[in-house]
């Protein structure tokens, strides 16, 4: 009985592992089809569009994320890095209304644009890198409610290039 325990121990948890892989894989997926579009389209208009968030009515953020670096590189061409937070899961606890918890993963989903001297994008990179986890308590069904703040981007930029593939799936090193 026990070596059955652990054997279903070990196969709930390559599940939920192979669940999450797969998950970040559509993710980054859904980006690169959307990103394919904005390949030579003025990036000025790019980095300006907006989309509705999904946790708040009527709420925008931009589309591509906040701008986080811009890099020239030695063929003049300039590639503008942004970063957009989103929530990755969710788990939560309620004790009849009173006192409750919530604990949401965050990722970033980075985007990177290689312009032209003409402003206009030549080619694009993406990625996803795990953020932390935000941790909430609610008091009285939600009326008082205090979460860590955490909409600040910790890795270090030298790992996050390693991260990004262009849109042929070459790393960031091969526009240098």
């Amino acid at each position: 009985m026990r070596i059955f325990k652990i054997l279903l121990f070990v196969f709930i948890t390559a599940s939920l592992a192979a669940c999450s892989s797969t998950a970040e894989k559509l993710r980054n997926k859904s980006d690169r089809y959307q990103l394919s579009s904005t390949i030579g389209k003025p990036y000025a208009a790019i980095a300006a569009s907006k989309s509705l968030k999904e946790a708040e009515l009527f709420a925008t953020r931009e589309t591509y994320g906040r701008l986080i670096d811009q890099v020239t590189l030695p063929s003049g061409d300039t590639v503008y890095k942004h970063a957009g937070l989103r929530e990755a899961g969710e788990s939560s606890f309620d004790f009849s209304g009173l006192i409750g918890t919530s604990k949401t993963k965050l990722e970033y989903a980075i985007y990177y644009f290689r312009v032209g001297p003409d402003g206009m994008i030549r080619d694009y990179a993406n990625g996803i890198v795990q953020g932390d986890r935000v941790n909430c308590i609610a008091f009285i069904s939600g009326l008082i409610t205090t979460c860590q703040n955490t909409d600040t981007l910790t890795a270090d930029f030298t790992y996050i290039d390693t991260i990004v593939r262009t849109a042929n799936g070459k790393p960031y090193s091969a526009w240098q």
